[in-house]
């Protein structure tokens, strides 16, 4: 889902990628598998995911860090490209 030519700017948050008239390849349709191996527990998954980011949302107060002068501590924008993130 990071292939630069089926998806430019892979690394940039954009959901308007699939919309329009043209819209790019919805992961969704690769990411679960596909016909005799397709995941059986796919929509569970998407639904319970999305349960847990509601009440997540709903309950925490998701803030940087503040430093010693109270001004928020906004982490690097940095990662590692492996099976496990």
């Amino acid at each position: 889902m990071r292939d630069p030519v089926a998806y430019p700017n892979p690394e940039e948050f954009n959901p308007e990628r699939f919309l329009g008239p043209n819209p790019q390849q919805n992961p969704h349709l690769y990411a679960f598998g596909s016909g005799r191996r397709i995941c059986p527990g796919r929509h569970f998954a998407v639904d319970a995911t999305w349960a847990i980011l509601i009440h997540m949302l709903s309950t925490y107060d998701i803030l940087p860090a503040l430093d010693a002068n109270g001004k928020p501590i906004i982490p690097p924008r940095e990662g590692t490209v492996s099976a496990v993130s």
